[in-house]
């Protein structure tokens, strides 16, 4: 765990806001910073590139990342068994019950999904084991499904699937769930955004846009309101969350979203206890943040974010965010931290 003076390093002053280094992963990308409520700070590593990846890791006190939980789990190549390794991690959640949630889509190099691979791992974090491993068929992660982020309340698991712009709803307990919103114009890309960073449109080497639909997800506090969007934006949406829950009235939740408010493209949204949302914007070089009010506001502008990632935000009430597309401003890959006071 990143300690006081750890977190000190390279802090800077910028338009009233501290933006401190916590960790580094070096060369090794990282896309999601999830904080447990012991301040535990954890980095999720995709197997997109042919750098090796531990997949997950929990920062350390030299502000480096060691693989976590350890052992098989960190060690899958080709050819190995999938169902008790990390075959390609897609984001982390760390929920109030202190648990860590591991997204494994198991499509490694953004390719096809490995079979058996498509998970959710369930680590308790007050022993550092795995407590439940939930397998995920074809039913709920279909050839084509990119798992991607979730969220946890007090009787179900969110999960989104950007291939197809869906909401995976799972009971814990049985571990069986549906899936919700699929085919509705929310969910959907919008084709004709091409997301534009440091003045390079973000393409495929062939020149096409990628597509990504529904990816980003958060709960309200009271767990009433499911908000959502496709990564390019360029709308959030809303929904109550019983159109998500019962399987009786999935067909009505696409007749009841409503939208919130225009937003550019975004590649994390977290809420605090007030209900003000956060969002790591990915070409805005920063954080934005939403309260009641309806209107975006920016909490941080920085020439050394890049690509800023899925966040958490701490029990000291601070935003820790990942800096996927540092190589872009010539920094190696790090989890930045301001505080939201």
């Amino acid at each position: 765990i990143p300690s006081r003076a750890v977190l000190r390093l390279h802090c800077r002053m910028v338009a009233h806001m501290e933006l401190a280094t916590v960790a580094s992963s070096g060369n090794v990308m990282i896309t999601n910073a999830a904080v447990s409520p012991g301040g535990r700070l954890f980095g999720n590593f995709p197997r997109w590139t042919d750098v090796p990846t531990p997949s997950v890791g929990e920062a350390t006190t030299d502000g480096t990342f060691r693989p976590f939980p350890g052992g098989d789990w960190n060690e899958w190549r080709a050819g190995l068994s999938p169902q008790e390794r990390f075959v390609c991690t897609h984001g982390l959640h760390a929920d109030r019950d202190n648990n860590l949630w591991v997204i494994d889509d198991a499509s490694p190099h953004h390719g096809k999904m490995v079979e058996g691979g498509a998970k959710l791992v369930q680590i308790d974090l007050e022993t550092n084991r795995v407590r439940r491993i939930y397998a995920l068929g074809p039913d709920l992660a279909p050839p084509g499904a990119v798992l991607s982020h979730m969220r946890v309340d007090a009787r179900f698991l969110y999960v989104t699937d950007s291939g197809f712009g869906v909401i995976l709803v799972i009971d814990p307990v049985s571990g069986r769930g549906h899936r919700v919103l699929e085919g509705a114009p929310c969910s959907r890309a919008d084709r004709s955004i091409t997301p534009v960073i440091h003045g390079k449109p973000m393409t495929h080497p062939d020149g096409r846009v990628p597509v990504i639909n529904l990816s980003h997800l958060e709960l309200s506090p009271d767990g009433a309101w499911m908000y959502f969007t496709p990564l390019f934006g360029p709308t959030l949406w809303r929904v109550e969350t019983r159109y998500l829950r019962d399987p009786a009235l999935t067909r009505e939740a696409a007749a009841h979203v409503e939208a919130v408010v225009a937003i550019p493209p975004v590649t994390g949204i977290t809420s605090d206890a007030a209900g003000t949302l956060y969002f790591s914007a990915l070409t805005e070089d920063g954080v934005l943040k939403l309260g009641a009010d309806r209107k975006l506001q920016t909490v941080i502008r920085d020439d050394r974010i890049s690509g800023p990632n899925e966040g958490s935000i701490g029990p000291d009430g601070c935003y820790y965010f990942p800096n996927s597309q540092a190589p872009r401003v010539n920094r190696p890959y790090e989890v930045f931290r301001i505080s939201l006071s």
